[in-house]
């Protein structure tokens, strides 16, 4: 009887032990598996993190077209009409601030509305004006006026003008800081020689002999263009 007992829990304890065994294997097995799972994942991560996102494609993109905006593209010379020095001409690059407090609106029929914040003009040009208050004024002009544009021609500010592109592609002229200091604001005379201009911007312009400055450029329909400083020059407006 005893020794049944004894077969008996040895069975038992064999039984036990290959069920753990079997346990165990599987377990590894199991364990192997999703660790190899875990480790495909993490490689996917990785992968992935190799790669730029979509959205760095972009920013990246954007920082590529913000810089090739800042490069000054070259205006081909042989469009200007008047181009009398054999000069070279830029793009502007850079802020075309008003610092005048000067603002600019069509009225009625050829009406022209000129407002002056002169308390934010004598912070830039002292003892120009003694005015403080805003200044309104309307012109009339015998056309219509279309737009405006504030030209520079590397010089000092006196030689910034005002300018009236009318509805027939002549311009007309205004120097701003001479027209406050003498409280005459107007226009001061058409330019000569220009006609069919849609569109006046600042450009650079730079001649043979390495040196450069501001002017300013006259654009008709078909993308010619008159250097104004030319204009302005044989016109004894400027000196």
């Amino acid at each position: 009887m005893e020794n049944k007992r004894k077969n008996i829990y040895i069975v038992i304890f064999v039984i036990t032990t290959i069920i753990a065994s079997c346990l165990a294997v599987y377990f590894a097995i199991a364990g192997s598996s999703e660790t190899e799972k875990l480790r495909a994942e993490v490689k996917e991560l990785n992968s992935q993190n190799d790669k730029p996102s979509e959205n760095s494609q972009v920013i990246e993109d954007n920082t590529q077209k913000q810089e090739q905006e800042l490069v000054s593209q070259k205006i081909d010379a042989s469009n200007c009409l008047n181009n009398e020095k054999s000069s070279d001409y830029n793009e502007f690059i850079g802020i075309n601030k008003n610092v005048y407090g000067l603002s600019c609106f069509l009225g009625n029929s050829n009406e022209v509305i000129l407002m002056l914040d002169m308390n934010y003009f004598n912070d830039y040009f002292p003892g120009v004006s003694s005015e403080t208050e805003m200044k309104n004024w309307n012109l009339n002009f015998d056309k219509n006026v279309v737009n405006f544009a504030i030209g520079s021609f590397g010089r000092t500010n006196e030689s910034d003008m005002l300018f009236f592109i009318m509805e027939d592609g002549t311009v007309e002229y205004m120097p701003i800081i001479t027209a406050i200091k003498n409280n005459s604001i107007k226009s001061y005379g058409k330019l000569e020689g220009v006609s069919d201009i849609v569109d006046i911007k600042c450009i650079t312009e730079s001649v043979p002999n390495g040196e450069g400055w501001t002017t300013t450029a006259a654009f008709n329909k078909s993308g010619k263009f008159y250097d104004l400083d030319n204009i302005l020059s044989k016109m004894n407006v400027l000196q």
